[in-house]
């Protein structure tokens, strides 16, 4: 009788544990709360892999961020761009996203965009700043030192 007491009340009662603590492990909040230990332990690539599974569940102007910087600190600086693009003016991360955009076109040469984005961000100093030593590498000062200081 206690045998199968033990198989019909305790055996699937601890199936129906470890299934709970398994979704659980997996949901889109444990998933997030690991990434953000990633990131902040300075693991990027892992991070910024656990922040691509939630894309779809908890992706908001925060994610966005720390997974865009997570991709320049990988050197992907093509992608952390597009994600420092896509943050929505009304974010409290819209200007530091685009001194992050400023920093990432410097840091791969791409003077052009650099030069295009300064009507973007012509208020910020870290942008002037990112304009004024992109012109000094080029050997071009289309933005001048007094520009900057003003």
């Amino acid at each position: 009788m206690k045998i199968i007491f033990v198989f019909v009340v305790i055996i699937p009662s601890l199936f129906a544990q470890q299934e709970t603590t398994s979704s659980k492990i997996h949901s889109p909040e444990s998933i997030k709360a690991f990434a953000d230990w990633l990131f902040c332990s300075g693991d990027f690539l892992r991070a910024s892999l656990e922040y691509e599974k939630n894309k779809e569940e908890l992706y908001n102007d925060t994610i966005k961020f720390k997974l865009a910087l997570a991709y320049s600190e990988i050197e992907k600086k093509d992608k952390a761009i597009i994600l420092f693009e896509s943050i929505s003016a009304s974010s409290l991360f819209f200007a530091q996203s685009r001194n992050e955009i400023m920093k990432n076109l410097f840091l791969t040469s791409d003077w052009k965009l650099l030069e295009h984005h300064k009507t973007i961000t012509s208020d910020s100093s870290t942008a002037k700043m990112f304009l004024y030593l992109g012109s000094l590498s080029q050997g071009n000062l289309s933005f001048t030192e007094n520009e900057f200081v003003n």
